[in-house]
């Protein structure tokens, strides 16, 4: 956690009691982060991007300058917003073969699934560590300090609770058959 601490040389500064708990919160909240990270959406993100990147390498084979400068116009906006919309693609006419054609319909197809995508994304809940952590302690039946418990340990508690969320379903589901 020392590597929180801004510094040329972390590991010259000492941490009192005090700021040792700030930066095991911070740390925690960190790694919490990590949950909230859309990563289904940075893939479909990426997509785009190498498909974006695809139609310049084909676009360099373009014969009028007009639409080569149209085109990178367009996929740079694409590239750049959080909301990419397929009408660019078809509101200014920037494919001559049919090869950048295809890509331009793939592309589209790809914006159309990160839009998608990221509707699903909207409506999911993400909560605190705290919040997890308070659930977790529920499932368990103790009380887990985030304070002294390791990334690791945390994520092995996480596996414990969920195995045991799934025997209690399966034990709910035959006794309810």
């Amino acid at each position: 956690m020392r590597w929180l601490i801004k510094a040329d040389n972390p590991t010259d500064i000492k941490v009192n009691p005090y700021q040792r708990l700030v930066l095991n919160k911070l740390y925690y909240e960190l790694v919490c982060q990590f949950d909230n990270l859309n990563l289904p959406l940075i893939k479909k993100k990426i997509a785009i991007a190498i498909r974006v990147i695809d139609f310049v390498l084909e676009a360099d084979k373009m014969q009028s300058p007009e639409r080569l400068r149209n085109a990178s116009i367009i996929m740079r906006g694409l590239l750049a917003t959080d909301d990419p919309d397929i009408s660019w693609l078809y509101d200014v006419d920037i494919a001559e073969t049919r090869e950048q054609k295809f890509i331009l319909t793939d592309l589209a197809v790809r914006i159309l699934q990160y839009n998608k995508t990221k509707q699903t994304e909207k409506g999911k809940e993400h909560t605190s560590l705290e919040a997890k952590t308070s659930r977790l302690s529920t499932i368990l039946g103790f009380f887990i300090d985030i304070n002294k418990t390791s990334v690791l340990q945390y994520i092995a508690l996480q596996d414990e609770a969920n195995e045991k969320i799934k025997i209690h379903n399966q034990q709910w589901q035959k006794a309810n058959a």
